[in-house]
């Protein structure tokens, strides 16, 4: 027999395995070193399990009845990217979920969390993926507006209007969408013209002051033998301040005549036309105002207000930049509108915020606080400014080398925002304390915090900020 054709038994193919594992150093049948010492087994590496694509998990939500997409709404809120670059998936959204007619497992709740995460994914700094959100919202469909108006506009069976909680979303949507640049004309575009429900929008926005939401997250990881367990919570979201400037703004359109002719026909006719407006029209706006100030005192819009300003202007001891002042002066427009536009109820108006709301402590006196503090800071930077320019003393016989100083050190009271801010604020002081008694817990608060005497040391300050008000 040929030696060619033999081949290597069962046996020595064993014992040989023995043997090299004995010389690499392990014996892995005694499970053993040579020196005696026992040799540890490591078992394989676990595969890393692959993630869920959103799209995948979009799917899969929509296979059950109602449609649930809280994990969806959870990613959006801790991973916003994910949804923006997952192609398709946002259009999607709004075709299956916000177009979807006559749909038994898409309700309004599903409908909300689709807003939500148009929400969510809007808040992201980068343009191109803000643009993505903008073409999704071209594709909301008129069936969807339709319903919109079907659930919130007209009123409840028992003659209560629901709370509006998809203008309300939408509106978020928009704002955050749109670089915080809406006017109250795309609000009442949003409403269909219903002023009392884009009110009613803005003031629950303020209300809620922060957002819940429902996010999957896990009680208990997985065990041996076990699956890991996984709930739902419900979390709290605060809302940025750009935000509240925002709603800030909508508020002081509500008061301005400019929106409300430019919203009805015959006055958008007109004011294009370059001609007078009827008489009625102007009656009509008195009669509006005094409807918005009626809502604005029933509904607990300025306590809302002043409360919402509050946590989102003075929660920290930051300076205030100019954004929060155009914001406080907004604030300030509202109500001194209100009060000069309407013609019953003004009495009513004045009392309740000096008695009833928490406008003064809560907005009025921090932010003149704030406003004292950073004039104080300014004018001791224009005093060292002038004390370092103190080299040209010898030329102060020329007077154009003199007023050079003064201008170049006075410009670090420059500060319209801020001048403007105090002023309308120290005007509806002004409004509020007309003719009330001296003797309300409201003006002994007002007595403790005067900052008048502090302005008043300011002279150089305050010189500047009324020349560069009048100048303005």
């Amino acid at each position: 027999m040929s030696l060619a054709n033999v081949g290597p038994s069962t046996w020595n193919m064993d014992k040989a395995r023995q043997v090299t594992d004995h010389v690499g150093g392990v014996d892995k049948e005694n499970n053993a070193m040579p020196n005696g010492g026992n040799a540890t087994t490591k078992a394989p590496a676990a595969k890393p399990k692959p993630e869920l694509s959103p799209t995948w998990m979009f799917n899969s939500a929509l296979i059950s009845s109602p449609v649930d997409l809280s994990s969806l709404v959870t990613l959006s809120l801790e991973d916003p990217s994910a949804i923006l670059n997952e192609v398709g998936l946002l259009n999607k959204m709004v075709d299956k979920v916000l177009n979807a007619k006559n749909s038994k497992r898409v309700d309004k709740d599903t409908r909300l969390d689709v807003l939500q995460i148009l929400a969510n994914v809007a808040t992201t700094e980068d343009e191109m993926e803000k643009e993505k959100v903008r073409k999704v919202l071209a594709g909301v469909g008129e069936w969807f507006e339709k319903y919109m108006e079907s659930q919130e506009l007209s009123p409840s069976r028992h003659g209560k209007r629901v709370e509006p909680e998809l203008h309300k979303s939408m509106l978020k949507v928009l704002c955050r969408a749109y670089d915080y640049a809406l006017k109250t004309d795309d609000l009442l575009e949003l409403t269909g013209g219903d002023r009392r429900l884009a009110l009613e929008s803005v003031v629950g926005l303020l209300e809620d002051g922060e957002e819940v939401v429902m996010e999957v997250v896990q009680r208990a990881a997985a065990k041996p033998g076990q699956r890991a367990q996984w709930e739902q919570r419900a979390t709290s979201v605060r809302h940025e301040k750009p935000l509240v400037v925002q709603l800030c703004h909508l508020l002081l359109g509500f008061t301005r005549a400019d929106t409300y002719f430019s919203s009805l026909d015959e006055g958008f006719y007109y004011m294009e036309a370059g001609l007078e407006l009827p008489e009625y029209t102007i009656d009509q706006f008195s009669v509006e105002m005094d409807s918005l100030l009626h809502i604005s005192m029933s509904s607990k819009l300025i306590e809302t207000l002043a409360k919402a300003m509050n946590g989102a202007l003075f929660s920290n001891g930051r300076v205030l930049e100019p954004a929060d002042h155009k914001a406080v002066c907004a604030v300030h427009g509202f109500l001194q509108n209100l009060y000069l536009y309407a013609t019953d109820g003004t009495e009513e108006l004045r009392n309740y915020l000096l008695s009833d709301t928490l406008l003064v402590p809560h907005m009025v006196l921090p932010y003149l606080e704030r406003c004292v503090y950073h004039a104080a800071v300014m004018s001791r930077r224009a005093q060292a400014n002038k004390d370092a320019l103190g080299d040209f003393a010898g030329f102060a016989d020329l007077p154009e080398v003199a007023g050079l100083v003064e201008e170049v050190s006075d410009l670090s009271l420059d500060y319209p925002e801020l001048v403007q801010g105090i002023e309308s604020t120290l005007r509806t002081l002004i409004i509020l304390s007309f003719r009330a008694p001296r003797t309300r817990l409201m003006f002994q608060l007002l007595h403790r915090f005067n900052p008048t005497p502090s302005l008043l040391r300011m002279k150089r300050w305050r010189v500047r900020g009324v020349g560069v008000r009048v100048e303005g």
